[in-house]
C-alpha cells in the first residue's frame, strides 16, 4: 500500500515539474536545423543541471530514401509530451528524453527501438545519458559514438 502511494506521489511530482526542453518542433517532418537543435540541447542540460533532473539523447540515423515522416510519427507517438524530436541533419533525427537518464531511460529506449522496428527501413541508433556537468558537444559525441544498426531478434 505504501509503495503504491509513494509511486503515485513520485509520478505526480514529475508531472508538476516545469518542462526541461524548449518547445520542440511539432512539424510532421521537422526542418533541418542543427543550430536550433544545439541550442535546445544546451538549454535542456542547463535546466536539468539546475533542477537536478536527468536527460538523455537518442540519435537516429536514417537512410537517404527512408520514410522520414513515418519515422518521425513513430517517434512522436512513442515519446512523452515533455520530450522532443529534432532534425539536426538531413539523415539524422534526435530525441531528447526529459527526466530519463541511466536506468530510467531503458523503458523509453526500448519503446523507441520497438516503434522503429515496425517501420520497413534500416536505421542506426545511438544514445547517451547526461552526466553531471556534461556539455552539449560531449553529450552529442557520446551518442554519436554509440550509434549502431538497429537489430531485432525475430
Amino acid at each position: 500500500m505504501t509503495e503504491d502511494r509513494d509511486s503515485r506521489r513520485s509520478a505526480d511530482r514529475r508531472r508538476d515539474r516545469a518542462p526541461l526542453l524548449p518547445v520542440p518542433p511539432s512539424d510532421p517532418i521537422p526542418p533541418v536545423d542543427a543550430r536550433g537543435f544545439g541550442a535546445s540541447i544546451a538549454l535542456a542540460l542547463t535546466a536539468a543541471r539546475r533542477s537536478r533532473r536527468p536527460v538523455s539523447l537518442v540519435l537516429v540515423d536514417v537512410e537517404a530514401d527512408a520514410p522520414v515522416a513515418q519515422i518521425v510519427a513513430a517517434l512522436r507517438t512513442t515519446i512523452r509530451e515533455s520530450d522532443g524530436v529534432w532534425r539536426p541533419g538531413p539523415e539524422r533525427l534526435a530525441v531528447l528524453l526529459a527526466d530519463a537518464g541511466g536506468p530510467e531511460s531503458e523503458p523509453a529506449f526500448a519503446r523507441l527501438t520497438a516503434a522503429l522496428g515496425e517501420i520497413d527501413t534500416q536505421v542506426q541508433i545511438g544514445r547517451a545519458a547526461a552526466a553531471p556537468g556534461i556539455d552539449a558537444q560531449s553529450l552529442l559525441a557520446i551518442a554519436e559514438g554509440d550509434i549502431r544498426p538497429l537489430e531485432f531478434q525475430g
